[in-house]
């Protein structure tokens, strides 16, 4: 049951807008730190920690939607 739980969340963040997907996948499925993402797209930390907030906050969204 909790592969499918893993394969919803998945599906989530592909639809994310591609500066988000991009870093929360970085992030949370290749397990990269906010530093070594940071390098490897060439922006700021900062930029990294509010990409992911606004990732997260929009992944939250999307599953309270299709739980209604």
């Amino acid at each position: 049951q909790s592969r499918g739980l893993g394969d919803v969340y998945k599906r989530q963040v592909m639809r994310l807008p591609d500066k988000l997907k991009t870093t929360v996948y970085m992030f949370y499925y290749e397990d990269m730190t906010a530093a070594q993402i940071a390098g490897a797209l060439g922006i700021s930390e900062n930029t990294v920690y509010k990409r992911l907030e606004r990732g997260r906050s929009a992944l939250k969204i999307s599953l309270e939607e299709d739980a209604i």
